[in-house]
């Protein structure tokens, strides 16, 4: 049994001269380092509504230093975690890894990580971690297995649709690109970049969550347009 756990997430595309900052919605805005924008985003809690991060071309000082000790921090925390049922994924067909992949990331929206984890688990207990059992399956119980994620009604109408275009236009697969994942009902930026990832091992975005946010903002890494203050969300 293959479950996968994802918590709620912001995406940033990066490139040389632009860069690219996601809602949880369609909207799309894009800024450059000399010219940064006041817009906001209130359709998504997880943006700011305020400003955006001040975008420097300067490396935050000893930042090189920083993601040593926070490496050997997260090395010794993870000494001491059990070994997890998801270590199972690799004997998992990559069709249906990719599916499990695209179905916990949609459950993830708007939800805490332990509760897509437990939606997701009852979901592949049930065997309905596959396009074509999803396709076959009432949507009345994948609303109970799904419950109590957030907006889980919609959710379960959407992986009922998902699961049906996956069979008739990928063979039982998911969209190997942004543009085709986009396309799905439910499935919003942050979500297709995720799954891109996550699923084909195809880095065109970085998920970042509100924690990253947080602790960036406690090492100085981002700060207020015009001053050295944190970011607010």
């Amino acid at each position: 049994m293959l479950v996968v756990s994802l918590g709620r997430i912001n995406v940033s595309s990066v490139c040389a001269k632009t860069r690219k900052c996601f809602s949880s919605k369609s909207h799309l805005h894009t800024f450059t380092p000399a010219s940064v924008s006041h817009q906001k985003f209130p359709e998504d809690p997880m943006i700011c509504t305020n400003e955006l991060p001040q975008i420097s071309s300067e490396a935050p000082a000893h930042w090189k230093m920083v993601l040593q000790g926070i490496r050997q921090m997260r090395s010794s925390a993870d000494e001491h975690q059990p070994v997890s049922r998801e270590k199972a994924a690799d004997t998992v067909p990559p069709k249906e890894r990719r599916f499990a992949v695209l179905t916990s990331s949609l459950l993830s929206s708007q939800t805490k990580e332990h509760v897509t984890r437990g939606a997701t688990q009852r979901l592949g207990e049930n065997d309905l971690l596959t396009a074509d059992a999803m396709d076959k399956a009432d949507e009345e119980t994948i609303k109970k297995l799904i419950y109590p994620v957030g907006f889980y009604k919609r959710k379960a109408s959407n992986l009922k649709k998902i699961a049906n275009i996956c069979l008739l236009k990928y063979d039982g697969d998911i969209p190997s690109s942004i543009e085709e994942l986009l396309l799905l009902p439910g499935v919003g930026p942050k979500i297709a970049h995720l799954v891109m990832i996550v699923g084909w091992n195809n880095v065109q975005g970085i998920c970042v969550d509100t924690h990253v946010h947080r602790i960036c903002n406690r090492l100085g890494w981002v700060s207020r347009p015009g001053s050295k203050q944190p970011c607010r969300c």
